[in-house]
């Protein structure tokens, strides 16, 4: 059986799609239907091929539709199928003449109806194993968790600090807290310690607080900031570095 390359365009999507050539005009048109929004007993199609040869159907007057194979007599592997509404009841009309206000037929998925649905990716997931479902991926995150906890169990606040996160230079400061975080109350790091340092330069990303809570400060803009305790060594070697940004008396 073989297959053309059908561009489908209307007033509101467009994309190419792979079809028999055999396919006949009713089956063509329920086709269309979920890719234009246009009912198919009210569409008018008119198909192109590259060549210029075009055809053009109008469902909504013709009756029976049966026993029609519109891309039947086209040579070409490429044809374009524009679809238009009639109908100007129709939703797909009145979302076009509704213009800026088209948001009003947006349609919101609660998470927690998201959650209950059977049929959903995240169901798919879950039924599966995979990511975040699979049995190994939470032992190694139980693990994880464990040597974190750890390490950060054996710190202590108020001491001089370094901080090595990977791929990012040496920061250094003080560490002023020790615990969980609300902000991640609802992920997978929801039962994790983390610490909180007060950075000798502004190479954090806020003053001790998430969200508006706050942990230890406050201190200046950007020289906040949380990491994991595997990243933080404690000690009074780590005195402040010296800046990149001072200028020698001999720079202007």
């Amino acid at each position: 059986m073989s297959s053309i390359s059908v561009f489908v365009s209307s007033n509101f999507s467009s994309l190419t799609k792979e079809m028999s050539k055999e396919i006949s005009l009713s089956e063509l048109c329920q086709k269309m239907y979920p890719i234009t929004g246009v009912s198919s007993e009210d569409m008018e199609l008119t198909i192109e091929s590259a060549d210029g040869n075009k055809v053009k159907y109008q469902v909504n007057v013709m009756g029976s539709i049966d026993g029609i194979y519109p891309f039947k007599d086209f040579t070409g592997t490429n044809v374009t199928v524009h679809v238009v509404d009639p109908n100007k009841d129709s939703i797909v009309n009145q979302l076009l003449e509704s213009g800026d206000n088209s948001d009003k037929y947006t349609y919101t998925l609660l998470e927690e109806d998201y959650q209950r649905r059977t049929d959903s990716v995240l169901q798919w997931k879950k039924d599966n194993k995979l990511g975040k479902y699979d049995p190994k991926y939470q032992a190694g995150l139980l693990k994880q968790r464990e040597l974190q906890n750890s390490i950060a169990e054996k710190l202590q606040v108020n001491v001089r600090c370094s901080v090595k996160v990977s791929n990012k230079l040496e920061r250094r400061g003080w560490l002023r807290y020790i615990g969980k975080l609300q902000a991640v109350a609802n992920t997978d790091n929801s039962n994790d310690l983390w610490c909180g340092v007060e950075f000798d330069e502004p190479t954090g990303k806020n003053d001790g607080s998430i969200n508006g809570v706050r942990y230890f400060g406050p201190v200046l803009k950007n020289h906040g900031g949380f990491v994991k305790p595997l990243y933080v060594e404690t000690g009074d070697q780590f005195t402040p570095l010296e800046s990149d940004l001072d200028f020698s008396d001999e720079e202007i």
